[in-house]
């Protein structure tokens, strides 16, 4: 929906329109596909390899243990913003490449998450039951550890999910965004020349941000109170 150029929130454009004249709620809707789309994709990735790496280091330990926490380490003390505007200013800046570099760099806290829950669930009574009966290690971590452990995996895939929205906007703010995807960190630096004279083409991308970042950390809490039998323990 396209109007005149700088119109103030009102009845025809519920959120004004920006220097170009393009309805901003309707941006804010289509922005919204794209922020949501890299969050979501970007923490599935984090969470794939944090579960693997995790897993492995907590389920085996010794030397495995070793090498998969000074790697994860490594990956740590990396300055994460700073990394992925140099990969993402190298490789493209593609909603892919977007998705693959945040989710390259947000894996070590969940795999230090995982290696924990594994260390401690291997050890239990259920486990060492199913390892006397014969299970092989890949149906011990499959079948008997990983679910036990998904309640932690859950809620911390919640919040990467609000984690990575935050990455994508700050990248696409700096316009190292998918030109093509219009996201609302895109819709932020668009607006920053426009800030005096145009408040609502900030003010409304910032506010959906704020607002769904809010929402998943709200849901994060939710799914712990819900899933963490320790609480429920307590209760």
């Amino acid at each position: 929906m396209v109007g005149k150029p700088f119109l103030p929130p009102g009845d025809e454009h519920l959120f004004g329109t920006d220097d170009l004249g393009r309805d901003v709620y309707s941006g804010i809707l289509h922005g919204a596909r794209i922020s949501l789309v890299v969050g979501f994709l970007a923490a599935a990735t984090s969470v794939a390899i944090g579960v693997s790496v995790g897993g492995l280091s907590g389920y085996y330990g010794g030397k495995i243990d070793d090498l998969l926490m000074r790697i994860t380490e490594l990956f740590l003390v990396l300055p994460r913003f700073l990394v992925a505007l140099v990969m993402v200013a190298l490789f493209g800046s593609s909603v892919l490449n977007v998705i693959f570099v945040i989710g390259i760099l947000s894996w070590p806290g969940t795999a230090r998450l995982v290696r924990a829950e594994f260390m401690s669930l291997k050890e239990r009574e259920f486990a060492q039951a199913a390892k006397a009966l014969g299970a092989s290690d890949g149906n011990l971590i499959l079948d008997e550890i990983l679910p036990n452990a998904s309640p932690s995996i859950i809620v911390n895939g919640s919040l990467q999910v609000a984690s990575a929205i935050l990455v994508e906007g700050g990248l696409s703010f700096l316009g190292l965004g998918d030109p093509n995807m219009p996201s609302w960190g895109l819709m932020l630096g668009n607006a920053q020349r426009f800030i005096r004279t145009a408040w609502w083409m900030a003010v409304f991308p910032g506010i959906s941000i704020f607002l769904v970042v809010l929402g998943l950390n709200l849901v994060g809490d939710g799914l712990n109170d819900a899933l963490n039998p320790r609480l429920k323990e307590r209760q």
